[in-house]
């Protein structure tokens, strides 16, 4: 069971950080209309917020299942 666990925090994890490294592309379009700081205000929030809130359930699943599983063994 513990390796379920484990598995689900690292394919969590995988899918944020590849989530992120596709935000790369989006940073070849920041700047060409002169508002650099209203690109990147949007690619936050429709990018970046929504991916580490998905990301963080995830991990408080993860959580949640970890500690079911520590008061089991108790």
């Amino acid at each position: 069971m513990w390796s379920l666990i484990g598995r689900r925090a690292l394919k969590a994890r995988e899918a944020f950080l590849e989530h992120l490294s596709a935000l790369q592309a989006k940073q070849g379009d920041v700047g060409k209309d002169g508002d650099y700081s209203g690109t990147i205000r949007d690619i936050i929030e429709t990018d970046i917020v929504p991916a580490a809130r998905s990301f963080k359930a995830e991990m408080d699943s993860v959580y949640e299942k970890f500690t079911a599983i520590s008061l089991r063994e108790l």
